[in-house]
């Protein structure tokens, strides 16, 4: 027998089995790395949205200081100084009643801007507004009523 007819031709075989391997080893490679990206994006998220609702929670307890005020005075007898524990960027107070008041939650890059006005002891909110200030423009959404 010749030495050439007992030997089995197996390299074309071999070939594509490391072509197979390497192309599987690079799609590992990726699909981690994707995931490893979206991970970092899922977690900035829930961070922001946190945030978001944070403060959201707290120009709501605002609302909420600010109406028990009205309401336990029947909004007489007021002044601005009744409202110092709240810290409104405006306020408006007409023969001892409270008629306007402006607040804002603020964050590092966001902040939450409320406009109240009053009735008597009724209260409409004229303005929520939400607002993402960024390095190089500023996004505002105002929630209609």
């Amino acid at each position: 027998m010749n030495k050439s007819e007992q030997r089995m031709n197996v390299g074309g075989a071999f070939i594509i089995l490391i072509l197979i391997v390497m192309t599987m080893s690079v799609f590992a490679v990726l699909s981690i790395r994707s995931s490893s990206s979206e991970y970092r994006l899922a977690k900035k998220s829930a961070e922001s949205i946190k945030k978001a609702y944070d403060m959201d929670s707290a120009a709501t307890e605002k609302l909420a200081k600010i109406d028990r005020i009205v309401m336990e005075s029947g909004n007489k007898g007021l002044t601005e100084d009744s409202f110092s524990e709240i810290n409104p960027t405006s306020i408006t107070v007409t023969d001892g009643a409270l008629t306007t008041i402006e607040y804002s939650v603020a964050d590092d890059k966001k902040s939450i801007e409320v406009r109240l006005s009053y009735s008597g002891t009724k209260c409409a909110i004229e303005k929520w507004k939400s607002v993402t200030d960024t390095s190089d423009t500023q996004y505002e959404i105002e929630i209609p009523d």
